[in-house]
C-alpha cells in the first residue's frame, strides 16, 4: 500500500496525541470554571465591602474578604493563562510544555491558599468544608497524573522539546572509555 497524504506524517503535520487531547479539554473547562467561580466570587466580595467597616461584623471579615478578592484575582490570572496553554498544548508549541508544567502546580497553591483562608475563619462563620480540602487533595492527584503525562517522550516530540537522536548526529570519532 502507497502512503498517501492522509497516512503520511511529516514535521509540518505531526499527529497530536490523543491523551493530549483529552488533557487540553479537560484544562481549557477547568480553567473556564477557575474564571467562572473566581468572577463570582469577586462579585460576592466587592458587594460586601462596604459593610467591612461595620463594627458588628466579625473581624476575620477585614481580613478574609480582601484576601479572597486577591486569591480570585490570581485564580482568573491563571485560568486565562490555561488557555493559552491550551492553545499551546493543541498546536504543538513548545513554550506551552513548560507553562503546562508550571500553571497547574500555582494553581494548586492558590486552592491550598483559599483551604487555609477559610479554615482561619472562626468556626461560627461555617466556612470550613471537607470538600475544599478533598479539591487541593485531588488537584494534587491531577499535577502527577499530568505531569507523567506530559513528560513522556511522544508527548515531548509533538511539543518539540525534545530531539532523537539518530545515529547519524551521535559522533564516531570519538574514543570510548
Amino acid at each position: 500500500m502507497q502512503p498517501t497524504a492522509a497516512t503520511t506524517q511529516t514535521p509540518l503535520t505531526k499527529k497530536r496525541p490523543t491523551g493530549l487531547t483529552v488533557i487540553a479539554i479537560i484544562w481549557g473547562l477547568t480553567g473556564l470554571y477557575n474564571i467562572a467561580t473566581s468572577l463570582n466570587t469577586i462579585g460576592t466580595d466587592l458587594s460586601v465591602l462596604p459593610d467591612l467597616s461595620n463594627p458588628s461584623l466579625d473581624p476575620w471579615f477585614q481580613f478574609g474578604v480582601p484576601a479572597e478578592t486577591a486569591l480570585s484575582v490570581f485564580l482568573i490570572l491563571f485560568g486565562l493563562l490555561q488557555f493559552v496553554t491550551v492553545y499551546g498544548l493543541w498546536r504543538g508549541k513548545s513554550w506551552s510544555y513548560r507553562s503546562a508544567l508550571a500553571i497547574p502546580i500555582l494553581i494548586v497553591l492558590i486552592n491550598a491558599s483559599f483551604v487555609v483562608l477559610y479554615y482561619s475563619a472562626p468556626l461560627s462563620l461555617n466556612l470550613r468544608s471537607p470538600t475544599l480540602a478533598g479539591s487541593v487533595a485531588g488537584g494534587v492527584v491531577w499535577v502527577v497524573v499530568y505531569w507523567g503525562y506530559l513528560r513522556r517522550g511522544h508527548v515531548k516530540e509533538y511539543l518539540n522539546v525534545i530531539r532523537h537522536i539518530t545515529k547519524t548526529d551521535a559522533r564516531t570519532d570519538e574514543p570510548t572509555n
